[in-house]
């Protein structure tokens, strides 16, 4: 604090040096002010040797406190205190006494006399001045706890402005990993699209697959019924006389150059190698060169397979 650095002087002094008191009446305001045990300012206003406005420069002074006395709030009002004091320090002579050498009083007798208005006003100053370097030292205090306040303030906010740098990058993070699970899910609905296309697929090539299997039954069925019919002519070739002799009629199977022919003919069939005329078919003789079951499901007569004679012959 700026008034602590300053060295302590007596009031007394001050006032010599200031040249407001001489060593003679500083000696006998200390002699009334062993006496009285007042304070040494108000002995020496009591003496009329200075007058209060100066006496207050002069504490101000001993405080490390410049006191402004042109301007200011009750300038008009300490230069009027100032001025009756000096006319009445004019007509008052002060009395001179020997008194003797100053020591430290023991214990000081209690003043007897009532004290002006002045002297109090005095008596408050310095407990003012008092009170008011002790407010300066709490003031410095203050102020050092201001100044460590605001550096953890700056540091607070140094620390929420990192934070508020990494919650930005957090959210950027976020903000690209919603970005990328977005363009999954886009991926994750193209997917299931192209799942149930492929299911509609599977479905159609069930049903195809269903549809040929019962096509296929059917071949089944045609080839075992053809399989049959092929055993039975096989049968009737290698037997000819396996053929119900009372049949009525029978069948003619020509294979002709450009197609197959089957006529039905009334009686039975004739014998192999016999000649067979078909004029319906207008090509000519035939020769029987087999006899076979009826191709027709479920038709028991036999039947002719005739061929052209000439071809007969040449085989």
């Amino acid at each position: 604090m700026e008034a602590a650095s300053i060295p302590w002087r007596p009031l007394g002094r001050i006032l010599v040096e200031q040249g407001l008191l001489t060593s003679e009446e500083l000696e006998t305001a200390l002699a009334r002010q062993e006496k009285s045990g007042r304070r040494l300012g108000e002995t020496i206003v009591e003496c009329g040797f200075v007058s209060g406005p100066e006496l207050s420069s002069a504490l101000a002074s001993q405080y490390g406190i410049e006191l402004t006395t042109e301007t200011g709030f009750g300038t008009g009002l300490r230069s009027e205190i100032q001025r009756r004091h000096e006319s009445e320090r004019r007509s008052v002579r002060p009395v001179l006494v020997e008194v003797a050498p100053l020591h430290a009083p023991d214990e000081a007798e209690p003043e007897s006399e009532p004290a002006t208005s002045e002297s109090s006003l005095l008596a408050q100053l310095e407990e003012q001045w008092a009170k008011l370097a002790a407010a300066e030292a709490l003031l410095a205090e203050r102020e050092l706890e201001l100044t460590a306040l605001v550096r953890e303030r700056d540091r607070r906010r140094g620390q929420a402005v990192r934070f508020a740098r990494r919650a930005r990058r957090q959210n950027g993070h976020v903000e690209g990993h919603a970005d990328e699970l977005r363009r999954l899910e886009h991926v994750g609905d193209r997917l299931r699209a192209q799942v149930e296309r492929l299911a509609a697929d599977v479905r159609g090539c069930d049903e195809e697959i269903a549809r040929l299997r019962h096509e296929n039954e059917g071949l089944r069925d045609e080839l075992a019924a053809a399989a049959a019919l092929v055993a039975e002519h096989r049968e009737l070739e290698h037997d000819p006389q396996a053929a119900p002799a009372e049949a009525s009629s029978h069948l003619v199977f020509v294979q002709l150059a450009d197609r197959y022919e089957l006529v039905e003919r009334d009686g039975p069939p004739p014998p192999r190698n016999a000649a067979l005329e078909l004029p319906e078919l207008g090509n000519g003789a035939l020769v029987v060169a087999g006899l076979r079951r009826s191709p027709l499901p479920g038709d028991m007569r036999p039947c002719v397979v005739a061929e052209p004679a000439g071809e007969l012959r040449s085989s």
